[in-house]
């Protein structure tokens, strides 16, 4: 039992540590970069990104929330770009084109970095 309770006491050590990690790194990438967008692993953005929404003129309140990013957002020629891009974490800049609001082309440099969750998945 006590052998349990110290792991029990680690492991929630370290989902804090991973979400302190997490939350400085995504306050520094909001100050460098043009937008941040948080991705599931079906490439759906998990959480309000209005400055992509910005980027891409959508109208006033779009946050892009519950779109897939490969499939709604990129241009069909640059899908599986994006996908590679996103699931090898390299780190290196992926070049994709997205289509604004009025249907003009948009050049956005991609890069990732993947967080682990509460139950430790990518």
């Amino acid at each position: 039992v006590q052998g349990q309770m110290v792991r029990f006491i680690r492991m929630e050590h370290e989902v804090e540590v991973a979400e302190r990690v997490s939350t400085s790194t995504h306050e520094m990438l909001e100050r460098i970069c043009d937008a941040v967008v948080w991705l599931d692993h079906s490439f759906i953005i998990r959480k309000p990104s209005p400055r992509l929404a910005w980027l891409l003129k959508k109208p006033r309140g779009e946050t892009l929330e519950g779109k897939n990013m490969a499939l709604e957002l990129v241009v069909d020629t640059d899908t599986q770009k994006l996908r590679d891009a996103l699931e090898k974490q390299s780190g290196e800049v992926t070049r994709v084109t997205m289509m604004d609001y009025l249907d003009v082309p948009v050049s956005l440099q991609v890069i990732s970095t993947k967080f682990r969750d509460r139950l430790g998945l990518w």
